[in-house]
């Protein structure tokens, strides 16, 4: 296996973002009189993007403009409070110290807004370089659309089958899958190891040192 390249997934791959994300909901449903939800809930709604978790947040029969407020306002609330709880996984400094002294070309693709994205990455991964940074931006396909990775790859000058693509979700192993990169589902984030496994990782990996294994193999 010949790899050039990682992209990683940010939220429940690099960091634990979940109580900042379900803290920011929460907020916004108690303004407009409406039930919050737990954590747990939370993160059976994560990972498709700000619009579709407050989708599924809000009642029912909130749709068009209505529910574009909502989703306008809980981003500013995250955007206040991102740093909150948030923390960055256990292990994943040294891995990515250690990905920075192999010359591997890292880049960060997310679902979460892109302007969010930015500003987490800002906020808790800053002390590494990373290739590109992209969240969700209009006119392109959210995970697991591939056309996001795979402008990423273009971008960083590396075939898709040379780059892992690291994730915890089944979105990011559909994502790898369809653009033909190396998929790598991680089980210490928000995804659940069946499902990743049924949408075809092609590795699974427990803790971050793992990955560095993969890559010597």
């Amino acid at each position: 296996m010949r790899v050039n390249g990682i992209i990683f997934d940010l939220d429940g791959t690099l960091v634990d973002t979940i109580e900042d994300i379900s803290a920011a909901a929460n907020l916004m449903l108690c303004n407009h009189g409406y039930p919050v939800h737990s954590i747990d809930e939370y993160l059976n709604w994560i990972g498709n993007g700000a619009a579709r978790l407050i989708e599924l947040a809000v009642p029912s029969n909130l749709k068009g403009q209505s529910l574009d407020i909502l989703v306008n306002e809980f981003k500013s609330n995250y955007s206040r409070n991102l740093n909150n709880k948030t923390n960055v996984y256990k292990g994943i400094p040294q891995l990515l110290d250690c990905l920075e002294q192999m010359t591997l070309a890292v880049s960060i693709l997310s679902n979460k807004p892109h302007q969010l994205t930015k500003e987490v990455v800002k906020c808790y991964l800053s002390r590494w370089k990373f290739s590109f940074v992209y969240g969700q931006r209009d006119g392109i396909p959210k995970k697991p659309d591939p056309a996001a990775a795979l402008k990423m790859a273009e971008e960083m000058g590396i075939r898709a089958e040379q780059i892992l693509f690291v994730g915890d979700s089944k979105n990011d192993i559909l994502t790898a899958r369809a653009g033909g990169f190396i998929p790598v589902g991680v089980l210490w984030g928000y995804g659940k190891e069946i499902e990743i496994l049924e949408v075809g990782a092609d590795y699974i990996i427990h803790d971050p040192p793992e990955l560095l294994g993969l890559l010597k193999n």
